[in-house]
């Protein structure tokens, strides 16, 4: 054979080869871009998360405490800031339930479970912040339920919120789902909290996109006490959901206990400012009369509120023109205590020690 023709035959096995290349690089270009653009169904889990706080009880369900579980990679929170809510399958036993004693399977054994996301891409980051991650001016919110039957968490209505403007109509849409799923009406629930007790002191805070009431209750039995004197009253947090004031928090073991060795009144006001609230009484600690002043922080966000600080002013009962400097504790000293969860007499064990 020619070298010419075996140059020819080279040529020809190249081209055929190269032009063969070119096409099944085509083919798995074009396979790829099938495959890239076919949708992914992705299924969340938040099942890891459902202990990522303690549950607090709020009339007919549990939600998350404080501002739920904040968005925290590096915990293995991926999703965002989570809130749960929790609806009893069983309603007769709800309040007895010990939530925060249970596993996430009893918890879902035991619960309908609705979870509000609120996805990173919609979170700004401020280390300082208290969250440190909180929701943007317009933000996207996401509900989720867990489907016993599937075993999954189903995504089931969003709402897309565009400006702060619209925090509200965000509240309301979270709101009124859950009671939706429950069984008590708001008439129901007022009913609930006023029987056997009249209102002997109350007062109104209108923040910014939420209206409070904090209302003190006394037995109808008291009602006509003309000692003057008021210990073991229960206070209530109602919250503005549409037209009505709903109870969302109780406390029956703020208010200072009955001293027979003590010629004190117990309670004596409640005053606000702004998103904080406190409850004035009387006591007494040796040969002392005691002002005490009992603050607490509304956290408009959440609806979470916590102990602020706690203050105390003396008046020396044989010489009452005696100055005694006064005393104010704060949460260097007693931690982050819940409304909800805080006590008279755990308060009081605050005088074995001096302000930080």
């Amino acid at each position: 054979m020619s070298i010419n023709r075996k140059i020819y035959l080279s040529s020809i096995f190249i081209v055929s080869f190269l032009v063969f290349t070119s096409c099944k690089k085509k083919e798995v270009q074009n396979n790829t871009s099938k495959i890239s653009t076919k949708k992914v169904i992705k299924h969340l889990n938040f099942d890891p998360l459902l202990k990522c706080s303690e549950y607090s009880f709020q009339q007919s369900f549990y939600v998350t405490a404080d501002y739920g579980c904040i968005y925290n990679p590096k915990n293995g929170n991926n999703f965002g800031n989570l809130m749960f809510y929790l609806i009893p399958k069983d309603s007769n036993n709800s309040e007895s339930i010990k939530i925060n004693e249970l596993d996430s399977k009893n918890i879902k054994n035991n619960f309908t479970i609705y979870a509000y996301l609120i996805p990173p891409a919609f979170l700004d980051y401020n280390p300082k912040g208290d969250p440190v991650y909180y929701q943007k001016e317009k933000f996207k919110e996401e509900l989720y339920t867990f489907e016993t039957t599937s075993n999954q968490w189903k995504l089931i209505d969003s709402i897309q919120v565009n400006d702060y403007s619209e925090n509200e109509k965000e509240q309301s849409w979270r709101e009124n789902f859950i009671e939706s799923k429950t069984n008590k009406t708001n008439s129901e629930k007022q009913l609930e909290y006023s029987k056997g007790y009249y209102t002997h002191d109350a007062i109104q805070l209108d923040l910014k996109t939420k209206k409070y009431k904090v209302v003190v209750l006394e037995k109808n039995s008291e009602k006509d006490n003309a000692s003057g004197t008021h210990f073991n009253l229960p206070l209530l947090i109602l919250e503005k959901k549409g037209n009505d004031f709903v109870e969302i928090k109780r406390n029956s073991a703020v208010v200072f206990e009955y001293d027979d060795n003590c010629p004190a009144n117990g309670y004596e006001s409640i005053v606000a400012k702004a998103n904080y609230f406190t409850i004035q009484q009387s006591s007494c600690v040796d040969f002392l009369f005691v002002t005490s002043y009992t603050t607490f922080k509304i956290d408009e966000v959440s609806s979470s509120i916590t102990l602020h600080k706690y203050g105390e002013e003396y008046t020396d009962r044989s010489n009452p023109d005696h100055s005694i400097p006064s005393k104010t504790w704060s949460a260097k000293d007693f931690g982050i205590i819940k409304f909800e969860n805080t006590a008279g007499k755990d308060i009081l064990k605050l005088r074995r020690s001096n302000p930080k």
